[in-house]
């Protein structure tokens, strides 16, 4: 950190978040959900935590699974977690030099109801794709994965770690997007 950055972390106000009493953190949440346009926003202080929490949140049961590409990163970099604390098993769909899903294969990879295969309740999205060079996804891309997970009533989860990146590569707009 820059010692400007310094400067400003001695001097904010903190209080305990696990109170509900710590002003900038409010601060953060209700600037992102605003600037996103959602009713709330939700801070973690890292990426995989943020991950980790979606894919818990959306496979309640150990033994289910999340689709996800086999370049993004919460495979790559952070499986771990997905399968040693919440027993959620990672369905891989390849992705494409573009940072998309091959979709053929992803809906080839939803199995019919049954107790005796790890039935996905997740889509997992990366964007800008750190895995396939950095790639804004385009959101097309994201709509028509959106579709097929409505189709198929899986929740989605974006790893948006880069996203302001590819929304200004784009040109698109936060609260369009989400």
């Amino acid at each position: 950190p820059s010692q400007r950055m310094k400067d400003v972390m001695v001097k904010v106000a903190v209080g305990d978040d696990v109170y509900d009493d710590d002003p900038t953190v409010k601060q953060v949440e209700a600037t992102y959900a605003e600037y996103f346009g959602k009713e709330a926003g939700l801070y973690f202080p890292s990426g995989t935590q943020s991950n980790l929490c979606s894919v818990l949140t959306n496979c309640r049961q150990k033994g289910e699974s999340i689709l996800l590409g086999d370049k993004c990163h919460v495979y790559n970099y952070e499986r771990g977690g997905m399968s040693a604390i919440g027993g959620v098993f990672p369905q891989v769909v390849p992705n494409l030099a573009d940072g998309t899903l091959n979709m053929p294969v992803m809906l080839k990879s939803i199995p019919p109801p049954t107790e005796h295969i790890a039935q996905p309740r997740a889509v997992y999205l990366e964007n800008s794709h750190g895995g396939c060079n950095g790639v804004a996804v385009s959101l097309e891309h994201v709509k028509e994965v959106k579709k097929v997970a409505k189709k198929h009533k899986l929740k989605m989860h974006l790893d948006g770690a880069r996203l302001l990146n590819a929304l200004a590569e784009q040109k698109i707009e936060p609260k369009v997007y989400v």
